[in-house]
């Protein structure tokens, strides 16, 4: 078997892709391995799964470590207990979101909402949260925010200062068919390539379909995932949302402006917080960065 530089793109693939998850604490199956493979060649064409399967067990020893459909870096055996938990912890929180967040489809202008984050991806501590991705009306999404927001409040789940575990952390709205334009990188599209959809599917394959250009050139054969585990995925508006809207109908632009202001003022805007009539992000830890950077130190030492 071939080695360092004289590794085909395959085999490259599957090292940056283990070493992208091993960064996040996380060993993969033979299913997601296919699904974010990391394209190391700008002609580099897709891999069935069973090239995928054979170019595992054909690399060579110490290379990649296996146990019982999981795969990672050899010096991570860890993550294999790991996930193991990881799993059992995420079907906690997906019962939380799927009985709590799905109401969200009656809020005015709410299009879909999404799990995203660690949640989506199988990966939930006991200390992680529940990111939530959520796709709203245009011209909407200030007055939008404020209505799921203060439904969380009142719930007492939404995450904010030192109450983290288990509640919903609302740190990212987009209008309908937005294409993003900045903070394109591996991390950002392993994140949109990771959605579960909670309810306002076609939303969501719009969002997908207006930004697979890009996310293809960090991720080789990306597809969106599956949501059949959420019975509302596929649901249209509510009817309740629909007479809602309507009776907002004649001050939501003064509401929106209203919101807007407020928002506008209060939110202070840096490289990982943006506040704009068509995306409201708020990522300030920037979890991702630190992400990147453990991933480009571990690939730099394959």
């Amino acid at each position: 078997m071939t080695k360092g530089k004289n590794m085909n793109n395959l085999e490259k693939s599957i090292l940056h892709t283990l070493s992208f998850f091993s960064a996040q604490d996380l060993a993969v199956s033979l299913l997601e391995l296919h699904n974010l493979l990391i394209r190391v060649s700008k002609d580099q064409q897709p891999a069935r799964v069973g090239e995928l399967r054979d170019a595992l067990s054909g690399l060579v020893p110490g290379k990649v470590a296996s146990q019982a459909g999981l795969f990672t870096l050899p010096n991570r055996p860890d993550l294999f207990e790991r996930r193991h938990f990881t799993y059992i912890n995420t079907m906690k929180l997906f019962q939380k979101a799927n009985r709590w967040a799905t109401f969200l489809r009656h809020i005015p202008y709410v299009r879909a909402v999404c799990i995203s984050g660690s949640t989506a991806q199988m990966n939930s501590s006991d200390e992680s949260d529940i990111d939530l991705f959520i796709i709203v009306e245009p011209k909407r999404i200030f007055l939008a925010r404020v209505l799921v927001s203060l439904y969380f409040q009142l719930l007492g789940m939404r995450r904010h200062a030192d109450k983290v575990v288990e509640r919903f952390c609302l740190n990212h709205y987009i209008i309908c068919d937005l294409v993003i334009l900045e903070d394109r990188n591996h991390y950002t599209a392993m994140l949109y390539s990771s959605f579960l959809t909670l309810f306002g599917r076609s939303y969501v394959e719009e969002f997908w379909k207006a930004n697979l250009f890009w996310i293809q050139k960090y991720f080789l054969q990306a597809e969106l995932p599956s949501s059949h585990v959420f019975e509302k995925a596929e649901s249209p508006q509510s009817i309740a949302q629909k007479v809602l809207e309507i009776i907002f109908r004649p001050i939501s632009g003064i509401l929106e402006r209203l919101t807007g202001f407020y928002q506008r003022n209060r939110i202070h805007e840096s490289e990982y917080v943006t506040v704009s009539v068509n995306q409201l992000s708020f990522h300030p830890d920037s979890k991702g960065q630190r992400i990147l950077s453990k991933y480009q130190h571990i690939a730099g030492q394959l």
